[in-house]
């Protein structure tokens, strides 16, 4: 026979093989049915009363065959004409387990759910020379921002606005906005299956219902239309966790919507029963389990998670609150914070900073709003001039009146040398010009060389990037 499928379907016609048997994999790869078909028809060849009488399916009696079988009758579990609920599965591959003699632990057989999911999703176990493999180009999903078919992670402190900004991008993505925040987004919008325990269906509608993505349809009642992205949401009252009971469930959504958009919100919630600290290296290891589970079908992931106290200036990767496992687990960070909170409360701006494997990193000023956010800009030329405003006040009296003499120079446009500066101020000529060296290393002046006549003279002008700074 030409394929172990026909050769199993041949050997039920011919009742060699009960009628509700399963198709082993296992068995298939070692030529089992081929095998046992060619010995069965030449077996009927020499003795033709044979072919009435059925000839019960040798037992499995290896390791190698019980674990065959297992296989096969987690296949079976996941067939959609199965009746056995998805929160059952589990039960009865223990109870098959312990039918066959294995003794295996429950991760064990999480397992082994796992790999039938991905053997019923055409996913291959390694890439080998001669196979088309697909890997489609796009990268990202919402440019330099989501990457595709990836994992990524939003930081942030308690109420900066990390869950709120991923639901309007959804929100604006579904509504067919070409670009959110000056970043466009790839193809359209997929849809989205939520893993929201941190908060409970009270929070959940009305922030989904803000950007139109649930409806009020009666006093303290809600609804997800039927035509909107969100297909699946778990909130706090309806709790989903990354353990061996909620990985697949959130699995199984997504098996349904290949190619959708997972947001796990948050976490440390997610992970909570589990007792593993944020310390621990292990903390990030329900993440690669979620991962797993859901490679099969294409999900972009992005997953919620606080930031710690990280530094201006260390990186998005550094706000990451807990092990470094976390961050180390996913392709793309984007990390939230006020950008001027702690000296003016009344700045709402918010720097969104990127850092991963998918591209230059972002610096980007943005604000919230009742109907989302807006992009003040790249947030890069705000930073510099915050630094030079820090560096200035830092400046000597006689460092002030210098660089205000280059800037009314500069208006006029005219250079400044140190002879410049002593005739407009009292200054020794080696002191001014160490004063307009000192200004040129802080980055107020920049300077070039030129021979005279009398010598080598040495201009300064105000730098490009300060005079916005200048009154």
């Amino acid at each position: 026979m030409s394929t172990e499928k026909e050769s199993f379907e041949r050997l039920v016609t011919m009742q060699v093989i009960s009628p509700d048997s399963y198709y082993s994999p296992d068995r298939a790869k070692d030529g089992w049915y081929s095998a046992t078909l060619k010995a069965r028809l030449k077996a009927i060849e020499e003795d033709p009363t044979k072919a009435e009488t059925q000839v019960p399916l040798r037992k499995a009696s290896t390791t190698k065959e019980l674990v065959g079988e297992l296989d096969a009758f987690a296949y079976m579990l996941l067939k959609p004409d199965s009746e056995i609920p998805q929160q059952d599965r589990l039960i009865h591959l223990r109870a098959k387990a312990q039918e066959l003699g294995l003794s295996l632990r429950d991760s064990d057989l999480q397992r082994k759910l796992w790999e039938a999911r991905r053997r019923k999703a055409g996913a291959v176990l390694v890439l080998k020379p001669g196979m088309t493999i697909s890997a489609p180009d796009a990268v990202w999903a919402w440019q330099d921002l989501l990457m595709a078919r990836d994992t990524q992670l939003v930081l942030a402190k308690p109420k900066v606005g990390k869950t709120t900004l991923v639901i309007a991008a959804i929100a604006a993505w579904h509504c067919g906005a070409a670009s959110y925040l000056g970043k466009a987004f790839i193809g359209a919008c997929p849809p989205v299956v939520i893993a929201g325990t941190d908060m409970p269906r009270s929070r959940w509608m009305p922030l989904l219902a803000r950007f139109g993505l649930a409806e009020k349809v009666g006093e303290g009642e809600w609804r997800l239309p039927d035509n909107g992205p969100v297909k699946a949401l778990f909130t706090q009252t309806e709790a989903v966790y990354l353990d061996h009971s909620g990985i697949p469930r959130i699995a199984e959504e997504v098996s349904k919507w290949k190619g959708c958009l997972l947001l796990v919100d948050s976490y440390a919630k997610c992970v909570g029963p589990l007792g593993l600290k944020e310390s621990d290296s292990l903390f990030a290891a329900p993440l690669g389990d979620l991962q797993e589970a859901v490679a099969p079908f294409e999900v972009t992931t992005v997953v919620i998670h606080h930031s710690g106290h990280g530094r201006s200036g260390e990186g998005a990767v550094a706000a990451s609150r807990g092990t470094t496992a976390l961050p180390a687990a996913v392709s793309q960070i984007i990390a939230l914070s006020w950008f001027n909170r702690e000296k003016q409360p009344a700045d709402n701006r918010v720097l969104l900073q990127t850092e991963g494997r998918g591209g230059e990193p972002q610096r980007m000023l943005i604000e919230q709003h009742d109907s989302g956010w807006t992009f003040l800009g790249d947030a890069e030329k705000v930073l510099h001039q915050q630094a030079m405003e820090a560096a200035k006040e830092r400046l000597s009296d006689r460092q002030h009146e210098v660089l205000e003499l280059c800037r009314e120079r500069s208006q006029d446009s005219l250079r400044t040398d140190a002879s410049a500066v002593t005739a407009s101020i009292e200054l020794p000529i080696r002191q001014a010009r160490r004063t307009l060296q000192q200004l040129e290393h802080r980055g107020f002046l920049q300077s070039s060389k030129e021979t005279t006549n009398s010598g080598q003279v040495v201009w300064y002008w105000i730098k490009a990037s300060f005079i916005d700074q200048c009154p």
